[in-house]
């Protein structure tokens, strides 16, 4: 997954979610933060 690809799904998920931790869970959820590497799981 390229880096615009992450970026524009965190936005998709930004603007669907309910609030800041239902945002946080679900990025989380699809592995579009940030691990100890600096890196997105996704991306992996």
């Amino acid at each position: 997954m390229s880096d615009d690809q992450v970026r524009r799904a965190r936005l998709a998920v930004a603007n669907g979610a309910l609030g800041v931790d239902d945002c946080v869970q679900l990025l989380d959820m699809l592995g579009l933060t940030l691990d100890e590497d600096g890196q997105a799981p996704v991306q992996r």
